[in-house]
């Protein structure tokens, strides 16, 4: 049996393969023949043959004997059951039973469908048809079954028995839906319960003895066992009372008293599955109610003896219970274990009645008052995943049964239990909010359905309407007061919708919904799934409620209120929305009420719905509504429209992702995919892909590929349906079939056709040289999937007619593929090779065939056996997919054979794959083993020439695609092949091993190397011969020890992961004689296994042990599984040994450094492998030993178990961390947390780094991976109450390190010495926060905690006041923050006796409590309370913030809680108190010198307070300070003049923040409509600013005087303070002179991009500090900010300023050019350099904040580029050159900026547009370039141009030294790995072919090659200009030629003294070689072309060209590039 399919095989056929093996194989291998045969009798066939034998002698009569004689011949049980139903044996047989005659068949069909029955499997879908049928059957035939199934019964109730679990499923499965099988067990009930006890008598004796395997099977038939005997007792209930009834002293009543003590003393076991506790747990009630005859009181009676056996002894001597007195008094010997425990109350709640529930005995009532309790207690006691889970289902079903009691008549007493407020209710509550965000998932399901039971209880019993329940109410607010991060929160609110409805929580909570939508589009959020729940079922709740009272008018306000704000997030085209799930959301508001769809489109368009002037924000929206209600059926697609096609062209080619992804989706989804497919719909598609397929984002790529397949699918299909429609058609007459039909589909078979080879095409040119690897890896994606989809077919139809890839697939793609194998990254290769196997068998009749190719094979081979011997491990993994290539398609055994003589004859006589690849393999070995004998004698030449690791890796992946499982029934020789290289791989290990495991693996020189400095290994490879295969010839020029190390260490890896294979997938054998059972033998696994237990023990290198870790893993998870014991104890044995010599330290060999090495990587292979029988045994014992091995903690200098005890350590660290472990590691966090804090105590150095380490991993650990910048934050934090209920034993143990830390603070007061296990609590108690939920409960009371952390603001560390600061915030609930504040702060009111360090202290805790509680409104913090306490103590204090106080640290301490307070508090700003208080203080500070702290320690910091506190004092009083005796321009000056640059600099960022704000603000317009007001005016209001800023500029230029007071007052107030002359003149001087501080000059400069604009030049400076006046022009601060930029070691920040500046500065020096005639030499020289700055910014080499400023920059200077022409010399083009190599930025938001600048060139006159993505952009840019000249920059346009097509190659570059060198392990990769140069010289040869094409200017030289008759041809521009002509000069055209000739020449040069180089063509150099092939090619081309040229010289120059490239190495290559003869082919073309 296989998975419950029943397998068969043919008997005869496989004597005949064992006389085929005997003959063939058996004298080879020498294997008696007695061991080949075998015994091929199944039993199964046997049977079925025993019913056909009985049915065959009623065969010749009709009925239904014959029918279900046809049934059994076919084995297979599912198609047994499938004929049962189709020849309906069932009503046949009811037939027969009214017939006499047939009444002996109808006997005999009964008694063969009874036997198939008992004969079915436990999950054979046979059973169930059987069942039915007999079911079905008339009473006599069932009476019959009865018997039949009665007899065959009791043959197997014995017990014990082989057949034990077949009986148990048997019986099982007759109480199963089977009434027939209920009657039988009933009828043999006697037998049946003796069977139960005398199989669980049985069971549990051999799982108590047996070997684990076999315990395990005993465990789970045991478990199996007790839910058989819990469904006999519910199913035959009636039949055992009436037993029981009759005879008290009944044996039935002996057997079920037996079978309770059984239940119970399983229940005492503690070494027995938690599965068979929780079946106990069950049954035993239910045994016991069935014992006492269903008494209720009897049965609440014996529970209690049950659970409480000491106190209820009373109760035994009952006279009700007598059947169960010994059993009670028996229970009183031992008590429970508490899981136990927990099942059986998890069992009595399951098995008792409400009311036997509800009972009271001795004033305790089962379920309240007993039952509660212990679960409560035993959830809180057990911590382990299981139990956890069982807890939480336990008091599940306790919910579930208060819920029945409160729907039943009851007592008064039981209706206040039901109650919120009632003390049961409210421990359930607060189990619920500890559990609320539990890890396990069961858990948190669990509580949503206790929160749901309790509160129907309530509503139940509640007097109150539902909506004004104070309870229910009080309860909702709570709930919304908790954190949104909660996932809880989201789930009680939707068990509260469903009581209170929507509209209550809406009015408690106003922003919940827009709340909801910002938590769903955040992608960071965990909690964001169940805000989309909580989101649903609100939207829904409420609509009903609103429609309820008045449909229209509450359609109309619900789509306000929910509709509205999903459209304003849609709208958004801010990068962190996550627009999928609002459109989820958008969804599921369209399903609630479809008819929105109307208010959808009339809200996202304009102009009464039209779509063509829809802004870019609302497009967004509308594609993603549009896709939305597509995929509801709302809208369709079918019927082609130029508004929705220009729309969604539009949308495909968006700068945002979301937006083209939906476009996309819009379009491939079809409602059925037999839909034909318009033909717009398919051009969409291929404009999509155009732009689309160069996309950096992995998640675009698998989107667009998932929607391509759905399209794929949808042509596939279609044009299936148009073929049958076609044929149909042509079965008809002419008459009857209109022509318009078959035009029709055949017009759409065409356009499939057309469609499928523009695809196929461009997938294929994607994927050539100079593509991207994002271009190339969509490109493989897609053509996988495209070729899979479409050559995928169940019908007979063929999609030969749309997509004929025969004649499609071209030498040209399969070349193109190829080149795939030798790609760098992986992915790509493996996507290469899949699609070659798929092509080639596929393409029977294409003219593709790898096979006929000898040449190109052999070629290939020789390829294959020098990349394997590269020192670069990418070549190895290359030469691997070739070989697997030629494996499949073209490698012949025999042409192996030929490479080593040795390979026996028998491999050749076998199947091809087979074959291949061990005749392979056997050459591969070969030459591995020669390569050892060399390593032996000289491992320096072998790392330096052909390392090791390259034939490893190439064994290895031939062995990953052979199945050894049935290798062995074909290959008898493949356990020889292993041996070898099992044999060798050791004897690899053996020699690179002992350089991994020195003590510094990295810098070791073997004794007597000569080395060289170099990095790495530098190899120039020599031409190689056809001829010469000697690999020997390639010496090593230098070798270092880092190249040895390389080869060391990937050899090791490379055996590792092949070990790991072997264990994995082969077959083992015993011994010699059984060989031929496997490819493995047990030996050859204990000497892997010894190999990696060396490895992962002493290797000292990184790559050694951890690769080692993947194969260890295979194998240990093997060997836990083996049958063999020596094999299965294995693991097992390893880390005893381990851990006993660590406690012993007998191991020497182990690495105390590298954090153990790979010690930690060994336990865990071991211990995440191990089987789950085994209920995680080894993971106990090792946590206990090694937590064991650190109980010692900590420890003097000089204890000899320091080594051992950082082992322990590193590895409790990776065990702690490793996810595998789940929550079995769980239980262990608390001892983790003791050892680590301990271990901060040592005294060893190396103890103290690991205790840290595992500190760090534990706080993972406990409160998960980091989830945002913030580790503070809510989300990264946990409860208290949560923690400490989860950890109740930290609670006393923190308590006690706090206290020990506290008195060492205290006793140190003058010095520091601090207790190590300070700065650990207090770390941990700053990641815990207080919760609303939190009670009274000692166990999670925080408050002891508080007077300790308090007692820490007294330290003399600031360190540890500061982290004191942080811990007390989770210990102050709410309510209790005011009057903490003001404690706090009274105790500083006595000066006398605090310290400077002290109000430190306090300080930093009260400033911590203000900024949590005080932010914003929360529950519990009262502004009364503020009032009284805090702000009187502030004001009394006020002397901290003055002169008097002599600490400048404190001092501004005290005025940063005072700026909180005042400025960025909402609690603060409506206090007068506080208001006064800053004033005074402000008045104070403003006439304070900065500089007279200057020698005072924090001088630096209290000066930047003070800056901070005036600068927003000044923003907040505006026009009011002037009134003062404050002059705010001087007190600015005074802070820009100050010699604290950390306060110019404070104080230039305010200014900057504030500016930028105010200009993106939206008006008060805005902001009162608020969500509501349309996007449109949304842009408007936030623009409105700006607009203004814009008005004020050209004020200021068209005038030099004063600007006008109105205007001026509609500056920001800073902004125009800035603006007066003094501090203008100051700012002015810092640029110039004074400010050279490169932290403030960023700052500074970004200030005066505000400000330049607004002064008109030119400006005279007088400032005091440049001591002389200065007249500045825009000309000298452009060449001043130039200058800047040219320093070389200029930060990036600074740098990205003056880029920003200069930009706006030669704006507006060149507007103001444009009245003069002609340009200034200095201005043209300033300009020059200026774009000089610009283009050497935008460099890819440049920091990514420069290149982003430059890109800003530029859509400044549009103007500029637009008219370039306007610039003297090619100064334009520089800014072009900028551009167009920003639009191929590698930085997506740079190349969108500059995708900027495009549109906004392009849109000049539009009212509207929408943003484009670069690729797009890119393509007008190079359109719009020709389009930026006049008649004097014509050439300069032109050599642009020609540089972007050639890319201005350096032959250095491309071919360095004209040799192939061994290209660095480690180097990294290309600077920009976005750029296409490619798909550029594309573009620009378009626009160059455009532009050679004017009216030539002829020189004399020049005059020969021109015809003598020449026309002008006249440039056409498509911009709206005015038509020009431009004169072209021949002679430049003939110059570029030759020059790209010359290029050809000297490349081709270089390459040709490579030209018997094999590997030359998969080297990276032959990529760089043929791209600059490729253009230089096209420029040539284009050239050419120009019309001015005489035609004798360019065939001569063509001719030239041609011959030059066809004798270069490129063209001579076995696989000759398609990108260069692409290029051939177009030139060659013009001379045809």
């Amino acid at each position: 049996q296989d998975g419950g399919a029943q397998v068969k095989i043919d008997a005869a056929w496989f004597q005949r393969l064992v006389k085929t093996f005997q003959k063939k194989y058996s004298p080879a291998l020498k294997i008696p023949s007695s061991q080949l045969v075998t015994n091929m009798e199944d039993p199964t066939l046997i049977y079925l043959q025993q019913l056909r034998d009985k049915l065959e002698a009623f065969n010749d009569v009709p009925g239904p004997a014959r029918l279900l004689l046809q049934c059994l011949q076919n084995n297979n049980s599912p198609q047994q059951a499938i004929m049962l139903k189709t020849l309906a044996v069932g009503a046949k047989l009811r037939e027969a039973a009214s017939d006499a005659t047939l009444q002996s068949q109808a006997l005999v069909c009964v008694d063969v469908l009874v036997s198939m029955y008992l004969q079915c499997t436990v999950h054979s879908s046979l059973r169930g048809t059987l069942v039915s049928t007999l079911q079905g059957l008339p009473t006599e035939l069932k009476t019959q079954a009865v018997e039949k199934l009665s007899v065959k019964i009791n043959g197997l109730l014995v017990v014990p028995s082989v057949r034990l679990r077949y009986s148990i499923n048997i019986l099982g499965l007759l109480l199963e839906n089977f009434s027939l099988g209920a009657a039988v067990v009933a009828k043999n009930l006697p037998s049946v319960l003796n069977f139960v006890k005398k199989s669980l008598e049985v069971l549990l004796v051999d799982a108590k003895d047996a070997e684990t395997a076999k315990s395990s099977q005993a465990m789970q038939d045991c478990t199996t066992v007790l839910k058989l005997l819990t469904a006999l007792l519910q199913k035959c209930q009636a039949d055992i009372l009436a037993l029981i009834t009759t005879d008290h002293d009944s044996h039935e009543s002996s057997l079920l008293a037996d079978i309770a003590c059984i239940l119970h003393a399983i229940l005492q076991f503690d070494w027995v599955l938690q599965a068979c506790h929780s079946s106990a747990g069950i049954a035993l009630p239910a045994t016991i109610r069935t014992l006492l005859l269903n008494d209720n009181e009897a049965t609440v009676k014996a529970i209690f003896v049950l659970l409480y056996p000491n106190h209820s002894s009373e109760f035994v001597n009952d006279a009700k219970l007598k059947p169960l007195k010994t059993f009670l008094q028996s229970c009183g010997d031992d008590s429970l274990p508490s899981f136990s425990h927990l099942c059986l109350c998890k069992g009595i709640l399951a098995k008792l009645s409400p009311e036997m529930l509800s009972m009271t005995l001795e004033t305790r009532c089962l379920l309240f008052d007993v039952i509660l309790p212990d679960i409560l207690r035993l959830c809180n006691k057990l911590s382990d995943s299981t139990s956890v889970l069982h807890g939480s289902y336990a008091l599940t079903v306790w919910s579930a049964k208060a819920l029945e009691l409160a729907k039943s008549p009851m007592e008064g007493n039981t209706h206040k239990q039901l109650t919120l407020p009632s003390p049961p209710m409210q421990q359930v509550l607060g189990y619920v909010w500890q559990h609320w965000d539990h890890p396990l998932d069961g858990v948190r399901h669990q509580c949503r359905e206790i929160f749901r039971n309790i509160l129907k209880c309530h509503v139940k019993v509640s007097d109150s309407p539902v909506g004004d329940d104070s309870d229910l109410l009080d309860l909702t607010k709570k709930v919304l007061s908790e954190d949104w991060h909660k996932r809880g929160k989201y789930v009680a609110l939707c068990c509260l919708t469903e009581e209170i409805g929507a509209q209550k929580i809406l009015h408690l909570c106003p922003q919940i919904v827009t709340r909801l939508l910002v938590l769903m589009s955040s992608e960071a959020v965990t909690a964001s799934v169940h805000a989309k729940e909580l989101h649903g079922k609100l939207s829904k709740s409420h609509k009903d409620e609103l429609t309820s009272q008045s449909h229209v008018d509450g359609i109309s306000a619900w789509q306000e209120a929910w509709i509205g704000p999903v459209l304003d997030l849609l709208c958004n085209t801010s990068t962190s929305v996550n627009r999928q799930t609002i459109s989820d959301c958008l969804s599921s508001l369209l399903k609630t009420s479809p008819e929105s769809m109307d208010f959808i489109i009339g809200r996202l368009t304009t102009d009464g719905g039209s779509l063509l002037k829809t802004s870019d924000a609302k497009l967004c929206g509308l594609v993603a509504c549009l896709k939305t209600a597509h995929s509801l059926r709302m809208k369709s697609l079918q019927s082609p429209s130029s508004v929705t096609e220009m729309m969604l062209k539009k949308a495909l080619t968006h700068s945002k992702d979301q937006v083209r992804l939906s476009s996309l989706s819009l379009l491939c989804e079809s409602h059925k995919q037999t839909d034909p497919i318009p033909g717009h719909r398919l051009s969409l598609v291929l404009h999509f892909l155009k732009y689309n397929l160069n996309s950096q984002s992995p998640s675009f790529r698998q989107q667009t590929c998932s929607s391509l397949k759905k399209l794929f699918i949808c042509v596939r299909d279609s044009s299936f349906a148009a073929q049958r429609s076609l044929r149909q058609q042509a079965k008809k007459s002419a008459d009857e079939t209109s022509q318009s039909e078959t035009s029709q589909a055949s017009n759409q078979l065409k356009q499939y056709k057309e469609f499928l080879d523009k695809v196929f095409e461009m997938l294929f040119q994607g994927i050539g040289v100079g593509a991207s690897f994002a271009r190339k890896a969509t490109c493989l994606s897609l053509l996988s999937i495209m070729l899979q989809n479409l050559l995928y077919h169940t019908s007979s139809e063929s999609i030969a007619e749309v997509f004929p890839l025969s004649d499609m697939f071209t030498p040209q793609h399969f070349h193109l593929l190829l080149e795939c194998l030798a790609d760098t990254y992986e992915p790509n290769k493996q996507s290469g090779l899949e699609l070659l196997t798929l092509i080639l068998n596929n393409t029977t009749y294409s003219s593709v065939h790898l096979k006929e190719d000898d040449r190109l094979c052999a070629r290939l081979f020789r390829i294959c056996d020098t990349l394997m011997k590269s020192v670069n491990p990418h070549d190895s993994v290359t030469a691997a997919y070739i070989f697997r290539l030629l494996l499949h398609h073209s490698m012949d055994a025999l042409r192996v054979k030929e490479l080593n003589s040795e390979i026996p004859d028998i491999i050749l006589e076998l199947e091809d794959d087979v074959s291949n690849t061990f005749t392979l393999l056997g050459s591969l070995v070969m030459k591995l083993k020669m390569l050892v004998e060399r390593s032996k004698t000289d491992l320096l030449e072998v790392a330096a020439n052909s390392p090791i690791y390259g034939m490893i890796h190439c064994i290895r992946a031939l062995l990953a695609d052979v199945d050894m499982a049935s290798l062995v029934t074909k290959f008898e020789c493949g356990n020889h092949v292993v041996d070898e290289i099992v044999d060798v791989c050791c004897e690899v290990s053996s020699i690179v091993s002992p350089i991994v495991q020195t003590a510094a693996p990295e810098g070791y020189v073997p004794e007597g190397a000569t080395l060289a400095d170099e990095a790495v290994t530098q190899v120039s490879l020599k031409p190689v011969g056809e001829e010469d295969d000697n690999t020997t010839s390639q010496e090593p020029s230098s070798v270092s020890s880092q190249a040895l190390l390389i080869c060391c260490w990937r050899s090791l890896m490379e055996i590792s992961l092949l070990f790991g294979l072997f264990a994995q997938k082969a077959p083992l054998y015993q011994d010699d004689r059984r060989r031929w059972k496997g490819l493995l033998s047990v030996h050859q696994v204990l000497m892997i296994g010894d190999y990696f237990t060396t490895q992962l023990l002493e290797a000292r290198h990184l790559g050694a042990f951890e690769k080692g870790k993947d194969g260890f893993v295979k194998l240990c998870h093997r060997l836990w599984r083996s049958e063999k014991p020596e094999l299965r104890t294995l693991p097992s044995d390893w880390l005893t040994e381990l851990l006993a010599s660590l406690r012993d330290y007998s191991d020497s060999s182990l690495c105390a450094t590298r954090r153990s090495a790979g010690l930690p990587l060994f336990f865990e292979c071991v211990l995440t492998t191990e089987p789950e029988e085994r209920q995680q045994a080894q993971l106990k014992s090792s946590m206990e030993q090694l937590l064991s091995l650190t109980s010692s903690l900590p420890l003097p200098t000089d204890s000899k178990h320091t080594v051992p005890i950082v082992h322990a350590l590193n590895i409790l660290k990776a065990l702690f961390r490793n996810t595998k472990l789940g929550e079995h590691i769980f239980p262990y966090i608390v001892d983790g947390v003791r050892v680590t804090i301990l271990g901060f105590g040592s005294e060893v150095w190396a103890i103290r780094n690991a205790s840290t380490l595992l500190f760090s991993i534990l706080m993972t650990r406990i409160f998960g991976v980091k989830r945002g910048k913030d580790e503070h934050a809510r989300r990264n934090c946990m409860s208290g109450r949560e923690f400490f209920a989860r950890f109740p034993s930290l609670h006393p143990f923190l308590l006690d390190q706090l206290q020990l830390a506290v008195e060492r603070i205290q006793s140190c007061e003058s010095s520091v010495d601090l207790h190590p296990s300070l700065y650990p609590v207090l770390i941990l108690l700053a990641k815990l926060y207080p919760s609303p939920m939190d009670g009274a409960s000692s166990t999670l009371n925080m408050s002891a905690f508080v007077p300790l952390v308090q007692k820490c603001a007294h330290s003399t560390v600031m360190k540890t006041r500061a982290m004191a600061a942080q811990a007390l915030l989770p210990l102050i609930p709410a309510g209790q923050a005011a009057s903490n504040i003001g404690k706090l702060l009274k105790q500083m009111e006595d000066t006398s006796v605090i310290s400077q360090n002290s109000i430190h202290g306090i300080l930093l805790q009260a400033q911590g409590l203000i900024k949590t509680y005080c932010c914003k409104d929360i529950p519990g913090v009262t502004q009364e309370d503020l009032e009284s306490e805090v702000y009187p103590s502030l004001q009394r204090l006020s002397w901290i913030g003055s002169k008097m106080n002599p600490c400048a640290v404190t001092r501004a301490l005290y005025i940063e809680t005072v700026e909180f307070l005042v400025f960025d508090s909402s609690a603060g700003k409506g206090s007068q108190l506080l208001q006064e208080l800053c004033t005074t203080l402000a008045e104070s500070l403003c006439i304070e010198s900065l500089d007279d702290s200057s020698g005072v320690c924090g001088a630096a910091a209290l000066n930047v307070s003070i800056a901070q506190f005036v600068l927003k004092w000044l923003l907040q009083s505006g026009d009011a300070v002037t009134n003062t005796v404050v002059n705010p321009a001087g007190l600015l000056l005074m802070l820009l003049t100050s010699k604290h640059y950390e306060v110019r600099q404070r104080a230039l960022e305010f200014l900057n923040k504030n500016i930028a704000e105010q200009q993106n603000l939206p008006t008060e317009k805005g902001k009162s409509e608020g969500t509501n007001m349309d996007e449109t005016e949304t842009q408007s209001s936030v623009t409105n600013n700006q607009d203004i800023h814009d008005e004020l500029v050209k004020s200021s230029q068209s005038s030099s005087k004063s600007m006008d007071l109105e205007v001026d007052k509609r500056l920001h107030p800073l902004l125009r303070l800035c603006t007066e002359e003094g501090v203008f003149q100051q700012l002015v001087a810092m640029i110039c002179q004074t400010e050279r501080n490169l932290e403030v000059l960023p700052h500074l400069l970004e200030l005066m991009c505000s400000l330049v604009p607004l002064k008109p030049f030119p400006w005279v400076i007088t400032a005091p500090a440049l001591k002389r006046t200065l007249k500045l022009t825009c000309r000298v601060l452009l060449q001043t900010l130039a200058c800047f930029g040219e320093e070389s070691s200029m930060k990036p920040e600074l740098l990205s300023a003056v880029v920003s500046l200069s930009s706006i500065t030669a704006n507006m020096l060149y507007t103001s050019l444009h009245s003069q005639v002609e340009m200034d030499t200095l201005v043209s020289e300033c300009l020059a350099d200026w774009t000089d700055l610009m283009l050497g910014c935008s460099q890819p080499g440049q920091n990514v904040e420069v290149r982003l400023a430059v890109a800003k920059g530029l859509t400044v200077v549009t103007s500029m580029l637009e008219d370039g022409g306007c610039l003297p010399g090619d100064l334009g083009f520089t800014l072009w050159r900028a551009l167009l190599t920003l639009l191929q930025d590698e930085d997506e938001v740079t190349r969108q900026t500059a995708a900027s600048s495009v549109l906004l060139l392009s849109n000049k006159k539009q009212e509207t547009s929408v943003s484009i993505q670069p690729t797009l952009a890119l393509q007008q840019a190079v359109e719009l370039l020709p389009q930026s000249a006049n008649q004097e920059t014509w050439h300069p346009c032109i050599l642009l141009l020609h540089d972007l097509v050639t890319g201005s190659p350096d032959l250095q570059d491309v071919f360095p030294d004209g040799q192939i060198t061994t290209e660095v392990v480690f180097e990294k990769g290309e600077t920009n790995t976005y750029e296409e140069g490619v798909e550029l010289a594309g573009l620009a040869a378009q626009s160059l072919t455009q532009a050679v094409a004017g009216t030539p200017l002829v020189g004399t030289d020049v005059q020969p090659y021109l015809p003598k008759t020449s026309t002008a041809i006249v440039h056409q521009h498509s911009s709206s200009r005015s038509l020009k002509e431009f004169p072209i000069d021949a002679s430049l055209i003939v110059a570029l030629i030759e020059k790209d000739v010359s290029l050809l020449q000297e490349l081709c040069k270089r390459c040709n003294s490579l030209e018997k180089s094999p590997v030359f063509v998969y080297h990276s150099l032959y990529v760089r070689v043929c791209e600059t092939l490729f253009r230089l090619l096209t420029a040539v081309t284009v050239l050419l072309r120009c019309p001015h040229l005489d035609s004798t010289f360019v065939a001569d120059t063509v001719a030239k060209v041609v011959g030059i490239v066809n004798s270069c190495t490129v063209c001579q290559q076995p696989l000759p590039s398609p990108l260069v003869k692409e290029a051939l082919v177009h030139l060659q073309y013009l001379v045809k």
